[in-house]
């Protein structure tokens, strides 16, 4: 498969296999979801905010934000994650609607 991370892709797979099964996936299967590419959009624009959206980080919260927080400051170049808020929208599955209604 070229072009395809399979990394990201067994992430992926292991985290759907956990939801389908019995309750919430453990620690150990979010635990390699986006390993480095919060920090990246922090090292490449210096952003001061990042706000997540969709389902699975409302459903997954208290699982996935302290993965991508930790995993954020790892992988950020020197205190890039200093001042870096990383929060949840608050428009929940509405916001791609809601922004595409704003467009001109």
């Amino acid at each position: 498969m070229a072009g395809v991370d399979l990394g990201r892709l067994q992430a992926y797979r292991q985290l759907g296999s956990a939801l389908h099964t019995a309750g919430q996936p453990s620690r150990l299967q979010l635990q390699g979801l986006g390993e480095a590419g919060i920090a990246n959009v922090i090292n490449i624009t210096g952003v001061e905010r990042i706000i997540l959206g969709g389902t699975i980080y409302h459903e997954l919260q208290d699982d996935l934000l302290p993965i991508i927080e930790k995993n954020a400051v790892k992988y950020a170049i020197g205190n890039g994650m200093d001042g870096v808020d990383i929060l949840l929208n608050e428009l929940g599955d509405e916001a791609p609607a809601l922004g595409a209604s704003m467009l001109d």
